[in-house]
């Protein structure tokens, strides 16, 4: 007998055998259960399956209601427990990062789509390329385009004002216009002209163009044999930069990061305790807010008060409080600086180590004592106040030389004596936490 014909044979034999006896598979649910996971949530959770199935609709609505209730508070305890217990940050954000479990799809790392394609710009584009040739195209030929009728303005108007007043609408500036786009809030409804908030506040930088400075000349700089490209920003050390030094581009970046991590608190607010939470912000969100501070804290006071904001939320998330709290109120309970108090903190401990001598020479000489007319410092300027350049432009008072003997010489004369940094850290500190606003 050959060898096919014996395995023919065998396999006759085994197929008889998995017919009488069929191979039975079990579904095992939640082979790694979460370490929350009790006993009681089990029962719980059978219980209001059972009812479930038997539609006694009463009884399912109590086991509901029971299971939620025990597996809110077992997490609570868990976390709790776990983020106190905590010896290290990558241990304490493995904790946070399991409180904050959302479901999301992830984005392909490649797309076959007449070839591999790998690169995240290019997945986009085929993506957007393909709905809209997908859309009927005699769609856009058939829309009539809306025409503004203004008489809805001049009813508008006529029936607010007496026909014996006059008015006037007085100029605005491009700048204010592109202020008012940029701060628009995209959640609002559609105007009367039919344009979405979110379209006009992309296109501000269309509407209102900033008129640049002329030049004589475009700068073409080569490095060897390398040519360095004329750009509108660029990031370094992970501060944006851009070409007119307003730093809009670096706010930006720092409350979309702010937002997000502000949302994962609020996610999580209800599993840690008070001082868990002021310490997840001190941690995870004021260092950001931190960072390089002194450089562009000069910014625009509409971009400051969007840091503020961010600030004012981050305190009521923590103290859960009201959103009519006042700031004051949780600033004091939290032992917080304002944000604009806090560049002002930053950048006064910058010139103490200026003045003594803890930062490189260059920056050492931006900062002076007052002078007399021969240049030597006056024997009766015991009170340590510094030289103020003259200024001509509001770019130069923003800078470092300016603002920084500015608000020292507003410190008190018993701060500005101290010359141990750590000394001078804690009370000053502590004046301006007493004083808000102040300088």
């Amino acid at each position: 007998m050959t060898q096919t014909k014996l395995l023919n044979i065998w396999y006759s034999l085994f197929n008889n055998v998995l017919n009488k006896h069929p191979i039975k598979t079990n579904r095992v649910k939640n082979v790694q259960r979460p370490e929350w996971l009790t006993p009681e949530i089990l029962t719980a959770r059978q219980n209001r399956n059972y009812y479930h199935k038997k539609y006694d609709l009463d009884r399912y609505r109590f086991w509901r209601n029971k299971s939620t209730s025990l597996i809110d508070d077992a997490k609570n305890n868990f976390y709790k427990t776990s983020i106190e217990q905590a010896k290290n940050p990558k241990e304490l954000w493995k904790y946070v990062k399991g409180l904050n479990q959302t479901k999301s799809s992830p984005f392909p790392s490649q797309l076959i789509h007449n070839g591999v394609i790998t690169e995240t710009q290019h997945i986009v584009d085929a993506f957007n390329k393909h709905f809209i040739n997908i859309a009927p195209k005699d769609s856009l030929s058939t829309s009539q385009s809306y025409k503004f009728d203004s008489n809805k303005i001049y009813e508008e108007v006529a029936a607010k004002v007496p026909q014996d007043t006059w008015f006037y609408i007085p100029l605005i500036t491009v700048a204010e216009v592109k202020d008012c786009l940029s701060n628009l809030n995209v959640a609002k409804a559609t105007g009367i002209d039919q344009i979405s908030p979110r379209i006009l506040k992309l296109s501000s930088e269309v509407i209102s163009p900033q008129k640049l400075a002329k030049t004589d000349h475009v700068l073409n700089l080569t490095v060897g044999n390398s040519h360095i490209r004329d750009v509108n920003g660029e990031k370094l050390l992970g501060v944006f930069l851009d070409e007119n030094l307003e730093w809009t581009a670096q706010i930006d970046t720092l409350c979309t990061k702010i937002s997000t991590r502000l949302k994962l608190l609020s996610r999580i607010k209800k599993s840690l305790p008070l001082e868990t939470r002021k310490l997840y912000f001190n941690g995870f969100i004021l260092p950001i807010l931190d960072y390089c501070c002194t450089i562009w804290g000069n910014t625009s006071d509409q971009n400051t008060n969007r840091l503020d904001k961010l600030q004012k939320r981050a305190a009521r998330i923590i103290l859960e409080l009201p959103y009519d709290t006042p700031s004051n109120t949780m600033f004091q309970k939290l032992s917080w600086l304002r944000f604009t108090d806090r560049i002002i903190y930053h950048k006064a401990l910058y010139v103490h180590r200026c003045l003594y001598g803890s930062v490189p020479e260059y920056l050492s000489n931006k900062i002076s004592y007052v002078t007399n007319k021969n240049g030597m410092q006056l024997g009766s300027n015991t009170t340590q106040l510094l030289n103020i350049p003259k200024t001509r432009t509001n770019t130069f008072r923003r800078s470092f030389s300016y603002s920084g003997p500015t608000l020292w010489n507003k410190l008190p004369e018993a701060l500005r004596h101290m010359s141990n940094i750590n000394t001078f850290k804690t009370n000053c500190f502590k004046f301006l936490l007493e004083n808000p606003g102040i300088i």
